[in-house]
Parts: C-alpha cells; sequence; structure tokens
C-alpha cells in the first residue's frame, strides 16, 4: 500500500472514531511528532545569516 493510499485508510478510519480519549491522543501524538521533525531538521543560522537578516 503505497503512502496516499494509507493516508486515506487511516482518515476513513479517523472518521469513523467515536471516542474523544482517542482523537485527543491523536491529535497529540501529531502534535508531538511534527515538533520532533521541525527540531530535528532545524540548523541554526550561520553569523554571516543572521547578519544579512538584520541588514534587510
Amino acid at each position: 500500500m503505497d503512502l496516499e493510499a494509507r493516508k486515506i485508510s487511516f482518515v476513513q478510519e479517523f472518521l469513523r472514531l467515536q471516542n474523544e480519549e482517542i482523537v485527543s491522543g491523536l491529535e497529540k501524538l501529531l502534535r508531538k511528532r511534527k515538533a520532533e521533525l521541525i527540531e530535528r531538521n532545524f540548523k541554526p543560522m550561520t553569523m554571516e545569516q543572521y547578519n544579512a537578516e538584520i541588514d534587510q
């Protein structure tokens, strides 16, 4: 199953949920994983980039 099919299947299953605790848990998990991904891909600016931003 490719990514698009998995996403569609997940959304369909999500829409069938009736338990608010499960929905809340999935929301928290999504926020946590997105924050982890951003943190992993975060790269500090070089001094040159920083100075260029200030000069604009």
